[in-house]
Parts: structure tokens; sequence; C-alpha cells
């Protein structure tokens, strides 16, 4: 069977915290399908 989870991550607007999330994410083996980003226009954009 199929199941899934949604993550959500609010951070600062700090440089690299978008990459520093999806290695977490992959170190505990988990495939990342979609991925949505939504800006400010302020934030660092990895």
């Amino acid at each position: 069977s199929e199941s899934w989870e949604n993550v959500q991550v609010e951070s600062a607007n700090k440089q690299g915290s978008l990459l520093e999330v999806v290695q977490i994410l992959t170190d505990f083996n988990l495939t990342i399908n979609r991925a949505y980003i939504s800006s400010d226009g302020q934030w660092f954009m990895d």
C-alpha cells in the first residue's frame, strides 16, 4: 500500500535552509515526489 506524509517547514531568512531540509529527508531514505516553495520576495532561494 502507498502512504505519504506532508512536511511543512517554516524557517527564518537563512541561506541554505532548503538544502538542509532536503539532506535531512534523504538521510531518512525518504523520497521527495513533489515540493512547493513560497516566498515573500526577500527570502534566499536555493
